[in-house]
This record gives structure tokens, sequence and C-alpha cells, in this order.
């Protein structure tokens, strides 16, 4: 039995040609990114934003909910889990 080929595309060449294509893309606008954090002075002076208390509340609640239930849900999987 004998697999159909694609009909949109004429040979796996094409669909790799174009996934090379598409990666050296990526890696143009990732590698700008990098040059432009570690490698370029910066333009302009930044101001760090003021934290305000409920702003520092919403983080807290966030970063400690992520923990507990990182923590306590793979202590109560590893416990409910059938052996």
């Amino acid at each position: 039995m004998q697999v159909p080929r694609f009909k949109k595309f004429p040979s796996f060449l094409t669909v790799a040609i174009i996934g090379v294509l598409n990666s050296a893309a990526s890696l143009y606008y990732y590698l700008r990114v990098m040059v432009y954090m570690y490698m370029k002075d910066p333009n302009e002076e930044f101001e760090w934003a003021a934290s305000t208390p409920s702003i520092a509340i919403c983080l807290a609640v966030a970063v400690g909910a992520t923990l507990i239930l990182g923590i306590v849900w793979s202590w109560r999987s590893r416990q409910c889990s059938f052996k």
C-alpha cells in the first residue's frame, strides 16, 4: 500500500526548505533582541516604576499561590497515585 503525497507541496524537500528559512528568520529576530539587550548602550535613562501597596499585595498573592499550588499539588498527586 502506497501512502499518497501531499497535494499542496510537491515534495518533502520543499517543506524542509521552508522550515529552514523560517528558522533563519526567527534566529535573526531573537539575536537582534540579544544584541540590543547586552551589546548596545542605552539611549535614555530608565526610571523604575513606583510600587504601591496594592501591587505588592497582588504580587505576593500570585507568588504564594504559585508556590503553594506547585508544592502541594505535587505532594498530593504523589500520595494519591495508584501503584
